[in-house]
């Protein structure tokens, strides 16, 4: 299989992805940091991501929707989901 040379993340606060707040296509890569404020607090949000190789026909689907939210009254604004990240910034890992 060809290896991927971008990937596509999208977080959205509907299942449909109709409102974006993160739309981006970036290097390939399999990790993604937020700063603060960069997404919104308190509501449902949606994730997804998807990789692209030179060759669109291997390029993958989009992946399971994953559902998250960030509190708005949290003291800490961390998250690490891989256990290996403790920069005050969420890192999510696909």
């Amino acid at each position: 299989m060809p290896t991927p040379t971008t990937t596509d993340i999208q977080i959205s606060t509907d299942t449909s992805f109709n409102t974006l707040s993160i739309n981006e296509t970036k290097p390939y890569c399999t990790t993604r940091t937020f700063i603060p404020d960069e997404l919104p607090r308190g509501v449902d949000l949606y994730m997804r991501v998807r990789h692209h190789t030179d060759d669109t026909a291997m390029d993958t689907p989009w992946s399971d929707t994953r559902q998250f939210q960030i509190e708005s009254d949290a003291k800490i604004i961390g998250v690490c989901m891989d256990n290996s990240d403790t920069t005050k910034a969420p890192v999510w890992d696909w």
